[in-house]
């Protein structure tokens, strides 16, 4: 065998066992997909969301060590924290900017990762900043170092980005659009921005049903009860409003009294106030009437007045021009 024909079959070995020692170290390593999941995709302004970092092994690996760089937009959000259920003191943070770096060094034996479920490795927490623009933040990184116990290097095979979308703070309408104590008079009349009332009801009534509706369709609404405390005492009945943050509230409260003589005092007030408005109307509809009649009395002795004027006018005239013709005419006679 000649030495050139040597030197190339051992030029091939050492490739061949290179790569074989590079294939079998990829197996025994195994490949390694991080991806990034919000708890929350669409986050107001303001609130807190978490980002969680997944792991996903194409094999069983073990982890214990690692550095994850994560950028995001410091004028839009705020990192606050982290945690994790594998010893949250095994990772240090350093912030800077946009970027936050986490590194993760264990003392331990490291974490094992099933490949047969994707693993919630660590859980970042962030805040939308009062300040933040509406519409779309991304979040990107990548991950370093990521070794075993045993300083094995595993690879990386991706690093799946996400991204947000920021959205204004809901209004919250905790008011309500109506209010009623079954048939029975509310006192004062309702208003929505008022919150205390007062309904009398007859001694035998021993439940009432408040209905109450919202002014925003989405918020909740909850009465307290409907049974009525003993006859000759009140009742005071909350109806709570819940605004659809779930977390902003109103609260009306109606005072029920169980009191013969209060509702029929209620009942009397009513009917006196429904005749004193018949009353009202009758008299304003007689006194429009008066009104119009004295109008039209007006109307027509002026039309009276406007027709003899040109009567009166035309006579004047005619008097006037017979003295004048009956002065020339003795005028004349003087002088013949």
């Amino acid at each position: 065998m000649s030495k050139t024909l040597k030197y190339i079959c051992i030029a091939f070995s050492i490739v061949f066992f290179v790569a074989i020692f590079n294939l079998s170290q990829a197996f025994a390593n195994g490949d390694t997909k991080f991806y990034l999941e919000p708890s929350n995709n669409n986050p107001t302004i303001s609130e807190n969301f978490t980002v969680n970092v997944i792991i996903e092994p194409s094999s069983n690996v073990n982890i214990a060590t690692f550095l994850l760089k994560l950028n995001f937009d410091s004028t839009k959000l705020k990192y606050t924290g982290l945690f994790s259920n594998f010893n949250s003191d095994d990772f240090k943070t350093y912030l800077n900017g946009d970027l936050l770096q986490v590194i993760y060094l264990t003392n331990e034996n490291g974490i094992n990762i099933d490949q047969n479920s994707p693993s919630l490795f660590l859980e970042l927490n962030f805040k939308v900043l009062s300040t933040a623009s509406e519409g779309n933040s991304n979040i990107s990184g990548n991950v370093e170092g990521l070794c075993s116990y045993d300083e094995n290097r595993l690879n990386v095979t991706s690093f799946e980005s996400t991204s947000i979308n920021i959205s204004k703070t809901p209004e919250n309408d905790c008011n309500l659009s109506s209010l009623k104590a079954e048939d029975y008079k509310l006192v004062p009349e309702f208003n929505p921005l008022i919150t205390k009332y007062n309904v009398a009801v007859p001694s035998s009534k021993s439940s009432i049903e408040i209905s109450a509706t919202p002014s925003d369709p989405e918020a909740t609404v909850k009465v307290s009860r409907k049974n009525l405390n003993a006859a000759g005492k009140s009742t005071d009945i909350t109806v709570t409003v819940t605004g659809i943050d779930k977390k902003s509230k109103k609260v009306y409260v109606v005072t029920v009294l169980r009191d013969d003589k209060a509702y029929k005092a209620s009942s009397s007030s009513n009917n006196g106030n429904s005749k004193s408005s018949k009353s009202s109307g009758s008299n304003n509809s007689k006194s429009a009437k008066l009104s119009g009649d004295s109008e039209n009395d007006s109307n027509s002795g002026l039309t009276i007045v406007q027709g003899n004027f040109n009567f009166i006018l035309f006579f004047t005239v005619c008097a006037i021009c017979v003295i004048i013709a009956i002065y020339i005419i003795k005028e004349k006679n003087k002088k013949i």
